[in-house]
């Protein structure tokens, strides 16, 4: 059975987050107006770095579990 997560503070089941920093360079697209317009691969290319180890809530944004935990499968 695969493991979810769920908030022990709030209750929320539905959204989590991890920190990460990204780093990298694209061309922002944009039309006559200055609207944006296919961006799709903003991020292609872009290095990223972990820096959290921990799993967070987006609802209340405390702790829910190490990123290890969940992977693994432990409680």
């Amino acid at each position: 059975m695969k493991k979810t997560l769920k908030c022990k503070h709030c209750g929320n089941e539905d959204l989590f987050y991890t920190k990460e920093k990204y780093k990298g360079e694209f061309e922002f697209c944009m039309d006559k107006e200055g609207n944006p317009v296919f961006n799709a691969d903003i991020h292609e290319g872009a290095t990223y770095e972990l820096r959290s180890k921990y799993i967070f809530c987006r609802e209340c944004d405390k702790r829910v579990c190490r990123i290890d935990e969940f992977e693994s499968g432990e409680e």
